[in-house]
């Protein structure tokens, strides 16, 4: 499995692969919540109407076991790179941190265009990394980029308060280079864990993201039956922010922010991802296989 180069910000000095300086701040343990905000910004090309009913919304997020999904991904003209937040516990206190880094595979000299990425339903989960409720574990079959290199675990977490929500949940090993580490060299004392929405059942122009300034948000554009290769199919549209580092000390690329737009199919769920980075393509992930 690929590994990353990973460059992250708020409070703490970690090494991986590279030493970086990192700054995280001391927060108490506490539940992430979700903090839904109206926004205007919609795609002027995204046909938009009221989400599917509530009864429908299954179909649009398969999570049948075994369920399978093979994604081409193939890099665009710019370099693309991903965005987390990640929580590491020491005791009842814990580091929180946003990380930006870029893929490995895409550092080498000549590197390769095109990665394959298969994920396939495991097991039900009743226990995502620490929240408990409806969920499934994902297995990760083939990640040539390394879009989950540094994952222990990876979860669908699912939840009904108000609304259909979906989240991705992954677990990461205290042991693997990066962890975190408190006062005289203390290890974390349980996994370290990231949570971020990916799918959500709210009117066209809602957008949520978790805490009470969220950096990383997701907003419903609509039903969209336009979309290039799928003409005259109902897809639900997201789009993905992730905003710009806060007051970089440098101008490189993980300071930018970017977008991801996604697109859901009925009774395939994630159809197809382009995530884009001062409006040029960074990367798209196509749906080259599913079963089930």
């Amino acid at each position: 499995m690929a590994v990353r180069y990973e460059v992250m910000s708020k409070k703490i000095l970690i090494g991986i692969l590279v030493s970086v300086l990192l700054v995280t701040s001391c927060v108490e343990r506490q539940e992430e919540s979700p903090s839904p905000h109206s926004t205007d910004r919609q795609p002027a090309e995204a046909a938009t109407t009221t989400l599917a009913p509530e009864g429908e919304l299954r179909d649009y997020f398969p999570v049948g076991i075994n369920t399978k999904w093979v994604y081409n991904i193939e890099i665009g003209e710019v370099e693309p790179f991903y965005y987390v937040e990640k929580v590491w516990l020491f005791g009842d206190k814990g580091f929180s941190y946003s990380s930006r880094g870029r893929f490995l595979p895409l550092l080498e000299e000549n590197a390769l265009k095109t990665f394959m990425l298969e994920i396939r339903v495991k097991k039900p989960a009743g226990k995502q990394g620490p929240f408990l409720g409806e969920g499934v574990e994902l297995e990760i079959e083939k990640d040539e980029l390394g879009i989950f290199a540094d994952a222990k675990q990876v979860f669908w977490s699912m939840t009904r308060y108000g609304r259909f929500m979906s989240y991705e949940v992954v677990t990461y090993s205290p042991e693997i280079p990066g962890a975190p580490t408190g006062p005289m060299g203390m290890r974390p004392t349980e996994d370290g864990h990231s949570k971020r929405l990916i799918f959500f059942n709210e009117k066209p122009g809602t957008s949520i993201g978790i805490g009470e300034k969220p950096r990383d948000t997701l907003l419903f554009v609509g039903v969209d039956t336009e979309v290039p290769g799928y003409e005259g199919t109902t897809l639900l549209h997201f789009l993905r922010t992730v905003e710009p580092a806060e007051n970089p000390e440098t101008q490189s690329l993980l300071d930018k922010g970017f977008t991801e737009d996604t697109w859901f199919m009925r009774r395939k769920g994630l159809v197809l991802l382009n995530q884009k980075i001062d409006g040029k393509t960074s990367m798209v992930w196509t749906l080259v296989q599913f079963s089930k």
